[in-house]
C-alpha cells in the first residue's frame, strides 16, 4: 500500500537567499565567514539548480511528443547541481566553519549545501547544532531539510529538538526529516505532535513520518488520534498511516477516503510547503 510523503526535490529544497542580498563586505570579513567569491559562487549555483521547470513544448504544439522531456532545463539544473556538489567537496571546512557567521545570510546558504559534503558526520554535526541553537527560524528550518536529506542515523536526536521548535516550519521540516530517517526512536515524539501540536500541516508530516516508520507505532493510540483529528488532511494521513501499518481496511477507516483520491489538496500543501521554501529563499 503506498504512502504519500509530501517531500520537496533536493533543487528546491536548497534554493538560495533572495536576488539581490546585501553584499558581504571583505574589509571586515571574520574568521567564520565564507570568502565573498566562494559565496557568490555557491549562491549562483542553487539559483541555477532550482530554476522553475519551464514546459519543453507549448500547450498548441500538435507535434510535440508524449514522450518529450519534462522541461527544457532539467539537464542544465542537474549539471548545476553536480557542480554545486564538487564546489561544496572542495571547500568543505569553509562551509562548516560558515554555519558560526555572524550574518544569517551566510548561515543559510551553508546550511543549505552541506547536505552535499563527503564528511557527513560533520555535516549532522554542523546542522544539529544549527537546529538547537541558532537564532534564526529560516536557518533552523534549513537545516533541519539537510539533516533529512543526509540519512544518517545520528541526525535523529537533533530533529527530535527540532520537534519542539517554536517556530512552526521548523516542526514542519523536522518531522517530515524524522519520517525520511525512519528511526524508531523518533516514534513516541512524533505522536506527540500528532497528539498535541497545534499546526495542521506540522500534525500531517508527523502522521506521515510514522507510517513511513512502521515499526513501534502503537495501532491502538493512532486510531484514538484518528477521531481527534479536526483536518481532514490530517485524517487522511493518519489513516493512510494505519493501512500501510495493518496491511487491512478497517471498518473505522471505511469512510475516510484514500490519499490517491485527493491528489488536488494534498497537491496543494504541497504548494503551501513550497511557499515556506520561498519564505526561506527570500531572507
Amino acid at each position: 500500500m503506498r504512502l504519500t510523503v509530501l517531500l520537496l526535490s533536493p533543487a528546491i529544497l536548497m534554493a538560495a537567499a533572495k536576488d539581490d542580498p546585501q553584499p558581504i563586505p571583505t574589509s571586515v570579513q571574520q574568521q567564520s565567514e565564507m570568502s565573498l567569491a566562494l559565496y557568490q559562487s555557491l549562491r549562483a549555483k542553487l539559483m541555477r539548480a532550482s530554476e522553475p521547470v519551464k514546459p519543453a513544448h507549448s500547450e498548441g504544439d500538435q507535434n510535440a511528443s508524449a514522450e518529450a522531456p519534462k522541461s527544457v532545463n532539467a539537464k542544465q539544473n542537474l549539471l548545476a547541481l553536480e557542480e554545486l556538489r564538487h564546489e561544496v567537496q572542495a571547500n568543505e571546512e569553509e562551509i562548516l566553519s560558515a554555519i558560526e557567521a555572524p550574518q544569517a545570510i551566510q548561515r543559510l546558504l551553508a546550511v543549505r549545501v552541506l547536505s552535499l559534503a563527503v564528511d557527513k558526520k560533520a555535516a549532522v554535526r554542523a546542522l544539529g547544532s544549527a537546529l538547537q541553537s541558532d537564532g534564526d527560524a529560516d536557518v533552523r528550518a534549513a537545516a533541519a531539510l539537510g539533516l533529512g536529506q543526509l540519512m544518517d542515523a545520528a541526525a535523529v536526536e537533533p530533529l527530535l529538538g527540532g520537534v519542539q521548535d517554536s517556530a512552526d516550519e521548523v516542526r514542519m521540516f523536522s518531522a517530515a526529516s524524522l519520517g525520511m530517517l525512519r528511526d524508531e526512536r523518533a516514534v513516541p515524539d512524533l505522536m506527540r505532535v500528532l497528539q498535541s501540536d497545534l499546526n495542521p500541516q506540522v500534525r500531517l508530516q508527523a502522521a506521515l513520518g510514522l507510517g513511513r516508520i512502521k515499526c513501534g507505532v502503537n495501532e491502538s493510540e493512532l486510531a484514538g488520534l484518528l477521531d481527534a483529528e479536526a483536518d481532514e488532511r490530517g485524517k487522511m494521513a493518519i489513516a493512510a498511516t494505519l493501512r500501510v501499518i495493518t496491511g487491512t481496511e478497517a471498518p473505522e477507516l471505511a469512510e475516510i477516503p484514500h490519499q490517491d483520491d485527493f491528489q488536488k489538496q494534498l497537491g496543494d500543501l504541497s504548494e503551501n510547503m513550497q511557499e515556506v521554501e520561498r519564505k526561506l529563499r527570500d531572507d
